[in-house]
């Protein structure tokens, strides 16, 4: 915060808040990094058991390894990596973070920001939803995925 400060004496409030918020959300996904590798078993050292039960058919499955998933959360863009099991019986591959932390397979982005999209696509056009999610929380999303996670809710809903 000093280097927005010295960089930015004497300078408008406006500026200043922006600057600081630049900062602030520049180090947002690193803190829910750790507070995700803080408060996940499956990714504590020793937190991954010999084998896990496949949640699909049941067997027990060593880990095959360590994957890298990158999320968009209300948080900024996240990468994480992950214990990876791979069921050869029923060709079922799932991460235990994933399951604790309830994200669906292969999705890009966080229930928060999902429910952020729904939110401004329900209430104005795509484009300016798209718009002002930059404009507010910074984070870059087309018009297009919020055009399909607010008309996918609105078939939910009916």
């Amino acid at each position: 915060m000093r280097s927005v400060a010295r960089a930015h004496r004497d300078d408008t409030l406006a500026t200043l808040e922006q600057e600081t918020l630049a900062v602030i959300r520049a180090a947002m996904p690193d803190l829910l990094g750790a507070v995700l590798q803080a408060s996940t078993s499956s990714l504590q050292p020793g937190g991954v058991g010999r084998t896990q039960a496949c949640p699909t058919c049941g067997e027990r499955i060593p880990v095959v390894g360590w994957r890298p998933r990158t999320l968009t959360t209300v948080c900024g863009a996240l990468r994480v990596e992950r214990p990876w099991y791979h069921c050869r019986s029923c060709q079922h591959g799932w991460s235990p973070a994933d399951l604790t932390w309830e994200v669906a397979p292969r999705a890009r982005i966080s229930a928060g920001v999902a429910d952020w999209l729904i939110d401004l696509g329900g209430s104005t056009s795509f484009v300016d939803a798209q718009r002002e999610l930059g404009k507010l929380s910074g984070l870059q999303v087309s018009a297009e995925t919020i055009r399909q996670y607010t008309e996918e809710r609105g078939t939910v809903l009916d």
